[in-house]
């Protein structure tokens, strides 16, 4: 017994020397109500507004800040395939498997439907909103077609094409940068200084594609699907470094990646169970502190350098867990 204890302490201090610590989540809620085949969640900065789209075309909202108990939304008709919330938690694009896009602004009690577009393509593929809120921007999977709208009048200020389908798009957190990635088997990834702008740099490729996209000020992460995490210089678009997890690859898709601001940790999750991982940079020290067991969809957030938030659909409801490092 005595042994066992002396091993557990040791990890434990071991841990705590390359900067992670595996004994938390320090804070678990759930909150019921999900669509009951979730799709794709969204999350607004301060995570108090959290959306879930069902395969049905189901979409529940939560203010936390008001009610446990979500908003339900009906509209779409086909599966939800992404859905993005303003950091300010004011506004929501969701877009479904049936090229249907719905702007929404969730300030009033109900929330309010803005517009509707359609988009080119054989479903809305990715989305994402600029960090004001003011813009908002849609892909269509297969014609590798972006758009960018504002948000009052959904009036189409720009429209970028790329030939190798697109996957993912982000607004920077750092300026007016503006970040896709190619759809298709190595795809690359394009930073513009804004969004009618040429692309400044491109760099990849990542796997089968980017599928998730975490950023810092000085570092690009990509995920892909049963591939090491790449890390890459923004400023160069040089290869940094790769991880994987103890036993190899990340299996299946990588769903969020979050980086640290002081560039320390890096955190994602990954497999159709939603996993969690998380890294640190300068030892390369992984810990998985949250295995999944069942198919999931999720996102995962640094609210401070050592503080991660980690957002997962679970059988019908939506768990944010909180890990401190």
């Amino acid at each position: 017994m005595r042994s066992i204890s002396l091993i557990f302490s040791v990890f434990i201090v071991i841990t705590k020397i390359n900067g992670l610590d595996t004994k938390r989540p320090i804070k678990v809620r759930t909150y019921s109500g999900a669509p009951a085949s979730v799709e794709t969640l969204a999350s607004s900065s301060d995570s108090e507004t959290i959306a879930a789209g069902g395969s049905k075309g189901e979409l529940s909202v939560w203010r936390l800040q008001q009610s446990p108990t979500p908003v339900s939304i009906s509209f779409h008709r086909s599966g939800i395939s992404t859905l993005s919330i303003s950091p300010d938690g004011k506004s929501m694009v969701s877009g479904d498997r049936a090229s249907q896009v719905a702007v929404w602004s969730l300030s009033p009690q109900v929330p309010l439907r803005l517009c509707t577009l359609t988009i080119p393509g054989n479903f809305v593929k990715a989305s994402d909103f600029s960090q004001d809120g003011s813009l908002f921007a849609v892909s269509g999977y297969t014609t590798g077609e972006i758009q960018v709208f504002e948000v009052k009048n959904c009036k189409q200020l720009a429209k970028k094409s790329r030939d190798d389908g697109v996957d993912v798009i982000h607004f920077s957190m750092f300026g007016s940068e503006f970040i896709t990635g190619g759809g298709l088997s190595e795809g690359e990834v394009h930073i513009h200084n804004s969004v009618d702008k040429p692309p400044r740099l491109r760099f990849g490729s990542s796997g089968d594609g980017p599928k998730a996209l975490g950023e810092s000020k000085n570092l690009v992460a990509l995920g892909s699907r049963n591939s090491p995490l790449t890390i890459w210089s923004r400023q160069t678009g040089k290869i940094l470094k790769t991880l994987e997890t103890d036993s190899g690859n990340l299996t299946q898709e990588v769903q969020a990646i979050a980086i640290s601001s002081d560039e320390e940790i890096i955190a994602a999750s990954f497999d159709f169970s939603c996993r969690l991982g998380i890294w640190n940079l300068k030892t390369g020290l992984y810990i998985e502190p949250s295995a999944g067991q069942e198919i999931c969809n999720s996102s995962v957030r640094f609210n401070s350098n050592r503080h991660i938030r980690f957002i997962k659909s679970h059988l019908g409801k939506v768990v944010i867990e909180d890990y401190s490092l």
